[in-house]
């Protein structure tokens, strides 16, 4: 650890911490959780110990702004250690690697639980990379514990079992919750004893109302920590000289958060020397910035949020104050733990807020609130949530949709910069603004009903505001038109297929999928069934030589089967009565197994259930198919015809909850590279 210190920082000698010491002297193969105060250097501890690991590492944060700062941090390091394959980042802001493809990624923990839960476009790709990967928990205080954490512990439980590795790091977690994680995956559970800084001392009280003059006057630099845009807004406008401020929050435009984040680190970052600048920010400072102000004000906030928010006070030492108001908190926090958190600060006005004030604080409010939520009674009672692929049951409640202001809206209006607001807040938005949407490469109107989560949209701006304090509503506003996006758009535009023989993709297909499971050797389940599973890996697109498929409406192979073909309008319905998948999975169901026909089925997405079933209406099989699948070398026989089979949510079909789910995950993302790779490989040979 320390020569590794001495190369990362450049010197010839350096001082373990509490943390750094206990790391070091660790057997490389055990899971740990780390409980250290902020700036105990639990980052650099973490990292080293991962990459005695080897493998695949994702360095996994509960927030974009988190993980983008950690990336740098972690790209740097591995610069400065001469590793040829740098770390890559993706987020909902920052896509480099869509499928956590890299070696090294830092990612968020939407990402990781989407790709291991199967949803979204094209997830089982990213799904397969995550169960073969190791990871770094960064703030798991900020996972929801009725969601997010829940959906972690039962990929963590699936996941420990085959041997993945993981640490879990965090300055606020009460014991209850440690050692529930702690013995149910054997974990090192390190808590350190001292305060990563010693010259340190920072007091902390709690007030009804913030003292204006007392801010106006104060003649150093200061951070006012609001829970909500509105808020901030409030605070603002009671400063008397506007030009002492910078505000932060996540409705800027990205340029303008990209120079409102600069002014921070100039002003309150490391060597920022004395100033008289006055941050204005929301949570999005909370935890995993390295800036620092001697005093605070904080709008009252959960004792774990309020321990973040004072590792930004005499971050590296000497005095500083934390002040506690009564700001808006209701609707953002568990009301119950924030009472109890201001209680604890009226009995113990300015106090020492040392560190283990917080760790016992911490135990006494959080431990009753953790015990309600995380036990193995709500674990059982989460699990058949996993069937149903919820993501706002499982990961966390994302309600948000684009807004893009532009005056005359048209195609072009969309690849301007857009702002994230909740979908509630759109609904009155559209009482004074007409909302345009993209549908099918077209611009329209579209009313407020059609609108879905995660949809973009144009609107005029009327009754908006946009200015230093971001994105808002403001009555009798007219909000300027938002900017061309400075961030490139990178998206490929897919080339038309051309058309592929069934047979040469079928053969491609196996070939490469061989090739990946004997170089890759997941589980013993693999290694057991790879003939099997390379064959019926092949045979996939199986319901595409039904005679629909291969007829004039789609394909129109007038000399062999076609696997693939340019695309063409037509009836989609078709495509959903004779979903090509379905009819695979059904003809090879007595030749395979559950986890294999899963893989098969559900190639192109995964089937989230809708209350009813996954139905099959009927297929033909074109008489051409027994050439294909002769010269494939499959002699089993099948059904050539049939109709109304159902595959049902309840026996056929394989979901997160079943014990099988994680073979499945990396097959059916293997399958879906191969596919991939097949027809690159193919059409470039025609």
């Amino acid at each position: 650890m320390n020569q590794f210190l001495q190369t990362l920082f450049g010197v010839s000698e350096v001082k373990l911490t509490e943390v750094q010491q206990k790391i070091s002297h660790l057997p490389k193969d055990r899971n740990v959780l780390i409980l250290s105060s902020c700036g105990s250097g639990k980052t650099e501890a973490a990292y080293y110990l991962a990459l005695q690991w080897g493998g695949r590492i994702l360095y996994i944060q509960p927030q974009r702004t988190l993980a983008t700062s950690i990336y740098e941090r972690l790209k740097k390091y591995h610069s400065i250690l001469g590793y040829s394959e740098s770390w890559t980042i993706q987020h909902s802001a920052l896509q480099e690697d869509p499928f956590l493809t890299n070696r090294y990624v830092v990612t968020t923990i939407d990402q990781v639980l989407a790709g291991y839960l199967g949803i979204g476009v094209q997830a089982f790709m990213k799904g397969k990379h995550v169960v073969q990967s190791h990871f770094i928990f960064d703030e798991i205080q900020l996972f929801e514990p009725g969601k997010t954490l829940k959906t972690t512990i039962q990929m963590l439980d699936a996941l420990y079992k085959r041997g993945n590795r993981f640490i879990i790091m965090t300055a606020t977690m009460p014991e209850y919750l440690m050692d529930f994680l702690g013995q149910r995956y054997q974990m090192e559970v390190i808590v350190t004893k001292q305060p990563s800084v010693k010259n340190r001392k920072v007091t902390v009280q709690y007030i009804e109302s913030l003292d204006w003059a007392a801010i106006n006057n104060y003649p150093g630099k200061q951070i006012i920590l609001c829970n909500t845009q509105k808020e901030q807004v409030e605070v603002y406008q009671k400063i008397n000289d506007p030009t002492r401020c910078i505000i932060l929050n996540s409705k800027l435009l990205p340029k303008d958060r990209e120079e409102a984040e600069r002014k921070v680190l100039q002003y309150f970052g490391k060597g920022s020397g004395e100033n008289n600048k006055t941050l204005i920010s929301t949570q999005v400072i909370e935890a995993g910035m390295d800036i620092s102000a001697p005093r605070m004000y904080s709008s009252i906030s959960p004792i774990d949020s309020l321990i973040q928010r004072d590792g930004r006070v005499a971050r590296w030492g000497g005095e500083g104050e934390l002040i506690c108001f009564k700001g808006d908190y209701q609707g953002v926090y568990d009301e119950e733990v924030v009472i109890k958190t201001i209680d604890a600060l009226k009995k113990n006005q300015s106090i020492e807020f040392t560190w283990d004030i917080q760790k016992q604080w911490v135990n006494e409010i959080l431990n009753p609130y953790y015990r309600k939520h995380i036990n193995e009674r709500e674990i059982k009672k989460h699990k058949p949530k996993l069937k149903d692929g919820s993501r706002n049951e499982l990961i966390r409640g994302i309600e948000n949709v684009n807004i893009i202001v532009d005056p005359s809206p048209s195609f072009r209006s969309f690849q301007k910069a857009a702002i994230s607001v909740h979908i509630n807040q759109l609904e009155k938005i559209a009482k004074s603004n007409q909302l345009y949407g993209l549908h099918r490469g077209e611009i329209r109107e579209t009313p407020y009903s059609e609108i879905n989560v995660g949809d973009t949209i144009v609107i005029k701006g009327n009754d908006c505001l946009y200015d230093e304090v971001g994105f808002r509503m403001k009555e009798g506003k007219v909000c300027v038109p938002f900017p061309e996006s400075h961030v490139a758009n990178n998206k490929e535009i897919r080339a038309d297929y051309k058309e592929e023989p069934w047979i040469l993709h079928a053969l491609a297909v196996k070939d490469i999928m061989k090739e990946k499971l004997e170089k890759e050797h997941f589980s013993e389940y693999v290694i057991k069934n790879q003939d099997q599973i390379v064959e019926i890996a092949g045979l996939h697109d199986l319901g595409k030589l039904d005679v629909v498929w291969q007829g004039p409406l789609w394909a129109n192979a007038q000399s062999v089967p076609l696997a693939h073909f340019p695309l063409k309008k037509g009836n989609p319905s078709i495509f959903k009565e004779r979903n090509h998948a379905v009819i695979s999975a059904h003809l090879l169901r007595p030749y395979t197994d559950f986890i294999q026909m899963n893989m098969v089925l559900q190639h192109h997405k995964r089937f989230i259930s809708d209350g009813t079933c996954v139905h099959l209406r009927e297929y033909e099989l074109d008489q051409r198919y027994k050439q294909c699948l002769d010269e494939y070398g499959f002699s089993k026989p099948l059904k050539e015809r049939d109709k109304n089979r159902d595959f049902t949510y309840e026996h056929d079909i394989i979901t997160p909850a079943h014990q099988g789910w994680v073979e499945f995950l990396y097959l059916v993302g293997t399958l879906m590279e191969a596919d991939i790779e097949a027809i690159q490989q193919v059409q470039g040979l025609l």
